[in-house]
């Protein structure tokens, strides 16, 4: 999708020489981009999140084999996760003026954000796995509107008693991946505490890690660069 427009809480930033000195996306710390105090709170609320997650780690192996694994903490983690990523997608609609109110808001609306995140592109290298394990926790968004993970969440959410065997290892996994690549697709390198941590392959893909979360972020166009110092921000035509 070719946008003609920058946007509020979507990040592009454009690969540089490696002999420029400069960034082209210091528009993330602008207030009418996404406020400081936001910024910083969803980087600190997926951080803990992670630090949660590591401390279960501790008491089940990350491996594979346990991937059906559930239980009350792990439940716990999977509503937190969940509605972490529902916030920040409803953040970054209402930010660009969408017409629904933050209330009547679902899944449908939140996937109208892959367009022009290309948020199925992403990829996640589980570093902390006992095996090299890389997922892309957002790719069915690719062909369609439901996500296995969310499903699982919202039939647990409804029904614990029936369903609470969806409250797993795997689905939590996804659901911690899935906010990782929605807070990068905001704030870019920003989110890291070193941003020098980030490179770029040949193709443009960002590579860069997060508290053992390794993020493999989509590659874009030239002419798909949010450019925020043009200060135009009437997208509502791309959210119909």
């Amino acid at each position: 999708m070719i946008l003609d427009n920058p946007f509020k809480r979507i990040h592009r930033c454009k690969r540089l020489p490696f002999f420029y000195d400069g960034r082209t996306d210091d528009y993330v710390l602008d207030s009418d981009y996404i406020s400081s105090p936001e910024r910083h709170s969803i980087v600190r609320s997926l951080s803990m999140l992670i630090k949660d997650l590591q401390t279960v780690l501790d008491f089940i192996e990350p491996d594979d084999e346990n991937l059906t694994v559930y239980s009350h903490r792990l439940y716990e983690l999977f509503l937190r996760a969940s509605t972490e990523f529902e916030s920040n997608c409803k953040g970054i609609l209402l930010a660009n003026a969408y017409h629904k109110a933050r209330g009547k808001m679902t899944i449908h609306d939140y996937r109208m954000l892959n367009e022009i995140m290309k948020l199925s592109d992403y990829q996640v290298q589980l570093n902390f796995w006992n095996s090299n394990k890389s997922i892309s926790p957002l790719s069915e968004w690719a062909v369609g509107d439901i996500i296995t993970w969310y499903k699982s969440y919202n039939s647990v959410k409804h029904n614990r008693y029936e369903n609470f065997n969806l409250a797993n290892l795997n689905n939590v996994i996804y659901a911690i991946a899935s906010v990782v690549c929605i807070v990068y697709a905001q704030l870019g390198d920003y989110m890291l505490p070193n941003r020098l941590e980030s490179v770029c392959d040949n193709d443009g893909r960002k590579h860069c890690g997060y508290m053992g979360f390794g993020i493999i972020s989509p590659s874009f166009e030239e002419d798909e660069y949010n450019i925020m110092h043009k200060k135009k921000y009437d997208v509502r035509q791309y959210f119909k």
